[in-house]
């Protein structure tokens, strides 16, 4: 764990069933397990996904296997980390149509 957040880090775990959580004290971000690969809600900040991407293998997941990329709103806390994760993943994007536009600035 990089000591640049060491109060924000929280262990990975399981939830119940098939969600797992891999965020943050300060941006929850949870993965689920289906059949058809990850779906990841809310990735978090920016300068914090290496810690989400290093709890999601520390589980046994690999980052690579998330399909899906689900923002519950558009604050940065919940939805920064979504282009970087997208373009190293290639998986597909989904925010409502009101937060997308305060997610790109446009509130």
């Amino acid at each position: 764990m990089n000591k640049i957040f060491p109060k924000d880090f929280i262990k990975p775990g399981k939830v119940f069933e098939n969600i797992y959580f891999v965020g943050i004290r300060s941006a929850s971000t949870h993965i689920i397990d289906t059949t058809d690969g990850l779906i990841l809600i809310d990735p978090g900040y920016p300068e914090t996904l290496w810690i989400v991407l290093d709890n999601i293998k520390e589980l046994g997941f690999n980052p690579m296997d998330i399909k899906i990329i689900l923002m519950s709103h558009g604050h940065i806390d919940h939805a920064g980390a979504t282009k970087e994760l997208a373009l190293l993943t290639g998986a597909k994007t989904y925010i409502g149509k009101e937060d997308y536009k305060m997610a790109i600035g446009q509130d």
